[in-house]
C-alpha cells in the first residue's frame, strides 16, 4: 500500500521500480587507477619491465571470475587474448598496451555504468516501503537466447527453399502501397547484419532500402489473397487456379522472389512480441529440414549456459558458440561471435524508502512545470495537411505519406528519405534562453559548482514560455531514470540522498518492456500492470506498435510482449495476437487533423487511437516512416516532457549543476576542447575535480584524473571527436559509499520508475456521431469546372482596402445581368498565409460562365490592382472542400450558403466604421451561436462559455471594454437588417446538422462545425490574427457570463 501525503501530489509512483546496477561494486573501479606504462603514449618501446607489469596488471583486473566471463560475452577477440595473456603466451606489448586498456574501459564499465550490456551490468526489480534496504547477493539469471540479426540471416537463407517457405503462413508486406503500374515497398531492413559491428557487408546492403517491382496481373492476385495471413502452399494453388495458363512452377517461384523481396513476410521470422524466438522457429521448421537438428543441439547448449553460475559459464559461453557457428547456414560473412545475446537479472532485494517516491513526484512536478510549450517539429506539416485536406477529413495513413498523390513524409524522415528540406533544431525562447544564459552566467561569477531553482525561478521558466492553454493539458506518463545517491540506506530513509535524473522515456514501458522476458510470470504481470496504468485512456484504444526496424539487429531491443490493448504490426509477420488484444492493420488506419494536432482512427474498428511503441530505439534512425509518423502524430499539439536543456549555453565550457528540491535535474558539466588549453591548465581554470565522469553518448565512464591511464582515456576521447565533455559524480570520489550493497561493496543504482498524472482521466476522444471514414484522393476539383478558385497575394494591411474597395465591387456585382454576368449562385472568401499572406476566393456557378465570362473579368481587375500595387499575382487552383470539417457529404452546400451569407456580412462590416473591431466582431460571434442554436436546439450561451474557457492573458480585452460590451451584447438584442441573411442561413444550417446527427451521419461533433463557423467569421473579419481573435471570442464569452452571472443574482 502506498502512503498518504497531506498535500495530494500532482504525480503519482507506481509501487514498482526497475533497478539498474552494474555486475560489480564501486570500490573495483580503485584498481583502474594505475600510473604504470599502460597510460603511456608510446606505442613502440617493449624493453624493460613494462610487458611483466602489463600481464601483472591484467591479471589483477581480471580477478573477478563473473567480470572474466562478463569480458568473454562482450568481446571474444578481447578474451582470445586475456586467455593468452593468463596462459603466459607470448603477446606484443602493443597487443598487451591494447588489451589494458581495453580491459580497463570494460571494468570501469562493469563497476560504474548501470546501463544493462551483457554481463557487465543487470537489472531487478524492487519496491517502495517502509525503510530503504538494498542487497545484492552476487548471483544471477542469465537470459541467452539468438542474437536478432544474426537469426534473422539465418532465416532469410531458409526461407528461400520452397521445402520450407511451402509449410509456412505468409502475409504481403503492409508497407506495400501501388504506384502507377508498379508495387512498391518504401522500406526493407539492411541486408543481413548477423556479423553485427565491425561487419564485412557491404555498405550498400548495410543501408535501408526500397523496392519496387512491376504489378502485373499475377502479382496482384498474390498480393490481394495474401492481405491476410494464408498459408503459401493455399496461395500458390489460389493463385495457379486464377491463371491456368501459367506454366508448371510459375507461381510457385513467383512467390519465392516475392518472399525473397520482402514483399511476403513468412511467419518463419519471429514475431516482435514472441517470448522466445528460438522456440518459434523450432517448432515452425520442417522436422527434416537440415536445421531442425542444430536448432535443437544449439537450444541445448543455450540452456547449458543459463543454467551455470554467475562467473563459472565461460566454457558453457564456448560451447553455446562453437555449436551456433556449426550451423548449417554458417558462412565466413556470418561469424558466430556475434551470434547470442545475452541479459542478466541480478539476484537480490531493493526497497526504497517511500521519501524517495515523494521526492520523485515532486521532482516530476518540477520537470513539468520547466517543460517548456513546444511547436514540434510537425508544426509546418500540420499546416500542409490542413492546406490539402482540411480539419476533420480521416486520410488513409499511407496515402498522407506518399510523395505522389499526398504529401510525402514530414521533413526530416529518413525511412525513406523526405523530399522536404531537412528542418533546423527548434529553439527555446528568447525569455527562457536569457534565463538560461543568466543563470549560468550567474554561476560563473560566483564560483558557485551548483544552482538551486527554488519556487521563484520555477515561475519564471514557466512565465517565460506562458501558454494558458497548455496549462491545462493532462501531463502524459513518464518513465523516469534517476540515479540514486546516499552515503548507506539508513541515508536514504533520513532524507540524506540525491536523484540525479538520468535520462527519461515519455513512452512509459519503453525501459521495462525490454527486460520482461529475465523475470518470472508473477513478476511480468506486475510490470505489466504498471505500464498499462499509465497509458490508461478514456476514449481511445491505447495500441502498441511492433515495427521492423532498420537492421535486424535493433530487434534486440525491440522484443518486448504486447501488454496494450490494441496491437499493430508494421514491415513484419504479425503472428497470433494474444487473448484479448485487438489486431490492426496499416491500411485501416486514418489520419485527420483539428486545429490542435492530429487524430489516429481505426476505420475497422471505428475507434480513435493512441499508437506508442514500447522500446526506446531512437525512432528517427530506426522507424520506418510510417511508424514515426503515427507515434509523433499522435503526440503532436499536445505539450510533451522535456529534460532540462541549457539551450544556446549548451557549448559553453563550464555549467553549474541544476538541482531542485533532492533532485539534481543536470549535473554539472564541463567541457575540453581538442585545441584547447592542456589538461593540467584547463583544470585548474575551471576548478574541475579529480574525480569526474566522462559522457560519451549514453555511455558514461568515471574517470580519476590524477591516474595517467584515464587521462589517457580522456586524451583519446577528446581527439576522436574535438571535444569531451566530463561531469561531477554525485558520490565524488567516495566508493565505498552507497545504499545498495553486494558481495564487494557499495554499487551504482539507477531505477526507472513510471509517474502517472493524479485525478481523473478525461476523455480525449473526439466526438462524432458516426464511424470514421477514411476518403481516398484529394476530392479536389480542378479549374473548368463549377468551382472558381483563385487566390489573390496582398499583404495583410492591404486585404482591408481590397475588401472595401475594388474587390468588394467585384464580388456584389456577380449577380444576375444587367449588373453582373450572372450565373454564380454562391461565392466566399477567407484570407491565409503560405506564409505569403493572400485572400481565396471560391466562386460556384455554370462553368460556361465561370470560365468564359467570369475569369476574364477577374483577370482585368488582378491587372488593374497590381497596376495600383495593391496586389501582386494571381494564381488559380482546384477546390477541395473540407466535407467533413463541416459535417460531411450532405451538409457541404449548405455550408457553402453560410459561406457566402458569412462573406457578404464581412464586406458590409468591413464598410462601416467602428472604433473597436474586437467588440463589433463580438457581437456577430453570439449572433452566430444564437442563431445556429435556434435550428440546433440546446442553450447557445452554455455553449459559447464552455468551448471558450476563460483565459487570463485575453480576459483583460473583456475587462478592458466591459461596459460596452454588456450594452452591446445582450441576451435578446434588436434585429439588424444587414445580419438577417446570415442568421437565417445559419439557423437553417443548424436544423441540418441536427437532422444529420439524429441519422447518425454526421462526420464530426456538432460542437466541432459550429466552432468551425465562429473561427472562420473571425478569419474573414480579422484575418490571419490569432491573438486578435482569442480577445474576441474572450469578449464574447465575458460579455454572456456576466449577463448569466446576473440573472442568476436575480434570481
Amino acid at each position: 500500500m502506498r502512503r498518504g501525503h497531506s498535500v495530494e501530489p500532482v504525480f503519482r509512483c507506481a509501487d514498482g521500480v526497475l533497478l539498474r546496477t552494474p555486475l560489480l561494486a564501486r570500490p573495483r573501479v580503485r584498481a583502474t587507477w594505475w600510473d604504470g606504462a599502460a597510460a603511456r603514449s608510446d606505442e613502440t618501446g617493449e624493453t624493460g619491465a613494462e610487458p611483466a607489469e602489463l600481464r601483472a596488471r591484467l591479471v589483477e583486473l581480471l580477478a573477478d571470475e563473473r567480470f572474466r566471463e562478463a569480458v568473454e560475452v562482450s568481446s571474444p577477440s578481447l578474451a582470445r587474448t586475456v586467455d593468452a595473456v593468463l596462459a603466459d603466451a607470448p603477446v606484443s606489448a602493443s597487443d598487451l598496451r591494447k588489451a589494458h586498456r581495453a580491459v580497463t574501459r570494460y571494468l570501469l564499465r562493469a563497476a560504474s555504468r548501470p546501463t544493462p550490456f551483457g554481463l557487465l551490468a543487470g537489472v531487478l526489480w524492487g519496491s517502495f516501503g517502509e525503510a530503504t534496504k538494498g542487497e545484492l547477493t552476487g548471483a544471477g539469471h542469465r537470459a541467452a537466447r539468438p542474437d536478432a540479426g544474426w537469426l534473422a540471416g539465418l532465416i532469410a537463407e531458409w526461407e528461400r527453399d520452397p521445402a520450407v517457405h511451402q509449410g509456412l503462413s505468409v502475409v504481403v508486406n503492409g508497407l506495400c502501397f501501388v504506384r502507377g503500374g508498379r508495387l512498391v515497398l518504401p522500406f526493407a531492413p539492411a541486408g543481413p547484419d548477423a556479423a553485427g559491428p565491425g561487419s564485412d557487408t557491404p555498405s550498400s546492403e548495410n543501408r535501408p532500402r526500397s523496392r519496387t517491382l512491376r504489378y502485373t496481373p499475377v502479382v496482384r492476385a498474390v498480393a490481394e489473397a495474401a492481405a491476410l495471413p494464408i498459408p503459401c502452399g493455399e496461395l500458390i494453388r489460389q493463385v495457379e487456379t486464377l491463371f491456368p495458363g501459367a506454366p508448371e512452377g510459375a507461381v510457385a517461384g513467383l512467390v519465392a522472389q516475392l518472399i525473397g523481396a520482402e514483399v511476403l513476410l513468412t511467419e518463419l521470422r519471429p514475431p516482435l512480441d514472441a517470448p522466445d524466438p528460438l522456440a518459434h522457429v523450432e517448432a515452425l521448421l520442417p522436422a527434416a529440414a537440415p536445421a531442425a537438428q542444430w536448432i535443437a543441439e544449439l537450444r541445448a547448449s543455450l540452456d547449458d549456459y543459463r543454467r551455470t553460475p554467475l562467473g563459472e559459464g565461460r566454457e558453457a559461453w564456448r560451447t553455446a558458440l562453437e555449436r551456433a557457428a556449426a550451423g548449417p547456414a554458417s558462412t565466413p560473412e556470418r561469424p558466430a561471435a556475434h551470434a547470442v545475446q545475452v541479459d542478466l537479472r541480478l539476484e537480490g532485494t531493493a526497497v526504497l524508502s517511500h521519501s524517495v517516491a515523494a521526492e520523485l513526484e515532486r521532482a516530476a512536478a518540477a520537470l513539468w512545470r520547466l517543460s517548456p510549450p513546444s511547436p514540434g517539429r510537425l508544426t509546418a506539416y500540420h499546416q500542409d495537411f490542413v492546406e490539402r485536406y482540411g480539419l476533420g477529413r480521416y486520410v488513409p495513413v499511407k496515402e498522407v505519406l506518399d510523395p505522389d498523390i499526398g504529401l510525402g513524409a514530414p521533413a526530416g524522415y529518413r525511412l525513406p528519405p523526405s523530399h522536404r528540406p531537412e528542418p533546423g533544431p527548434v529553439p527555446l525562447g528568447a525569455v527562457r534562453q536569457r534565463l538560461l544564459l543568466g543563470l549560468a552566467a550567474e554561476a560563473q561569477a560566483r564560483g558557485a559548482r551548483e544552482v538551486v531553482l527554488d519556487e521563484s525561478w520555477l515561475r519564471r521558466f514557466e512565465e517565460a514560455d506562458r501558454d494558458e492553454a497548455a496549462d491545462t493539458v493532462r501531463p502524459p506518463s513518464l518513465e523516469l531514470v534517476v540515479q540514486i545517491a546516499a552515503e548507506s540506506a539508513a541515508a536514504v530513509d533520513r532524507g540524506d540522498f540525491t536523484l540525479v535524473v538520468v535520462g527519461a522515456a515519455t513512452t512509459s514501458g519503453g525501459h521495462m518492456g525490454r527486460f520482461a522476458h529475465l523475470f518470472p510470470p508473477a513478476r511480468t504481470e506486475e510490470i505489466r500492470h504498471t505500464v498499462r496504468a499509465a497509458r490508461a485512456t478514456t476514449g481511445r484504444l491505447p495500441v502498441q506498435v511492433h515495427h521492423q526496424a532498420s537492421h535486424h539487429r535493433h530487434a534486440n531491443v525491440a522484443q518486448v510482449p504486447t501488454w496494450l490493448d490494441g496491437r499493430l504490426v508494421v514491415g513484419a509477420h504479425p503472428g497470433p495476437a494474444a487473448p484479448g488484444v485487438t489486431d490492426l492493420t496499416l491500411d485501416s488506419i486514418a489520419v485527420c487533423a483539428d486545429s490542435e494536432g492530429f487524430r489516429i482512427v481505426s476505420t475497422e474498428l471505428g475507434r480513435e487511437v493512441t499508437p506508442s511503441a514500447l522500446h526506446v530505439l531512437n525512432r528517427e534512425l530506426t522507424a520506418p516512416n510510417a511508424v514515426r509518423f503515427l507515434i509523433e502524430a499522435a503526440a503532436f499539439g499536445r505539450r510533451q516532457w522535456r529534460l532540462w536543456e541549457w539551450g544556446a549555453a549548451e557549448d559553453l565550457p563550464f555549467l553549474p549543476a541544476v538541482r531542485t528540491g533532492r533532485t539534481v535535474l543536470s549535473p554539472a558539466r564541463w567541457r575540453l576542447e581538442a585545441t584547447g588549453l592542456p589538461l593540467g591548465e584547463w583544470r585548474a581554470l575551471w576548478r574541475v575535480p579529480d574525480h569526474v565522469q566522462l559522457t560519451l553518448g549514453d555511455h558514461r565512464i568515471p574517470l580519476n584524473l590524477t591516474v595517467p591511464a584515464h587521462q589517457e582515456i580522456l586524451r583519446r576521447e577528446c581527439e576522436r571527436t574535438g571535444a569531451a565533455v566530463v561531469h561531477e559524480l554525485a558520490l565524488g570520489q567516495d566508493t565505498d559509499s552507497g545504499w545498495l550493497h553486494g558481495p564487494g561493496g557499495a554499487h551504482e543504482a539507477e531505477a526507472v520508475v513510471t509517474l502517472t498524472p493524479c485525478g481523473p482521466q478525461p476523455d480525449e476522444a473526439t466526438t462524432r456521431a458516426t464511424r470514421p471514414v477514411a476518403r481516398r484522393g484529394t476530392g479536389e476539383i480542378p479549374p473548368g469546372g463549377p468551382w472558381l478558385y483563385a487566390t489573390l497575394y496582398t499583404s495583410a494591411e492591404r486585404q482591408d482596402e481590397l475588401l472595401t474597395g475594388p474587390l468588394r465591387d467585384f464580388l456584389t456585382e456577380l449577380g444576375s445581368p444587367p449588373a453582373g454576368p450572372g450565373g454564380v449562385d454562391r461565392w466566399f472568401f477567407i484570407r491565409y498565409a503560405d506564409p505569403d499572406p493572400h485572400l481565396r476566393l471560391r466562386l460556384h456557378g455554370d462553368p460556361a460562365l465561370l470560365n468564359g465570362v467570369v475569369l476574364p473579368r477577374l483577370h482585368d481587375l488582378a491587372g488593374q490592382l497590381a497596376a495600383g500595387g495593391l496586389a501582386r499575382g494571381l494564381r488559380l487552383d482546384s477546390y477541395a472542400p473540407e466535407t467533413e470539417r463541416y459535417g460531411g457529404p450532405a451538409l457541404l452546400t449548405a455550408a457553402e450558403e453560410v459561406f457566402h451569407a458569412d462573406s457578404r456580412l464581412v464586406l458590409e462590416r468591413l464598410a462601416a466604421p467602428t472604433d473597436d473591431r474586437v467588440l463589433t466582431t463580438a457581437h456577430d460571434v453570439t449572433e452566430l451561436v444564437r442563431a445556429f442554436h435556434r435550428g440546433y436546439g440546446g442553450d447557445w450561451r452554455r455553449w459559447l462559455t464552455a468551448t471558450y474557457p476563460k483565459r487570463e492573458q485575453h480576459h483583460k480585452a473583456f475587462a478592458a471594454r466591459r461596459r460596452a460590451a454588456l450594452a452591446r451584447i445582450t441576451p435578446s438584442g434588436p434585429p439588424d437588417p444587414v445580419a438577417q441573411p446570415h442568421l437565417v442561413a445559419l439557423e437553417r444550417f443548424g436544423r441540418l446538422v441536427r437532422a444529420q446527427e439524429e441519422q447518425g451521419a454526421l462526420s464530426v461533433s456538432p460542437d466541432a462545425v459550429l466552432a468551425s463557423l465562429v473561427h472562420m467569421h473571425c478569419n474573414r473579419r480579422l484575418g490571419t490574427d490569432r491573438t486578435a481573435e482569442a480577445q474576441t471570442l474572450a469578449v464574447a464569452r465575458g460579455a454572456v457570463q456576466a449577463h448569466l452571472d446576473r440573472e442568476r443574482a436575480g434570481a
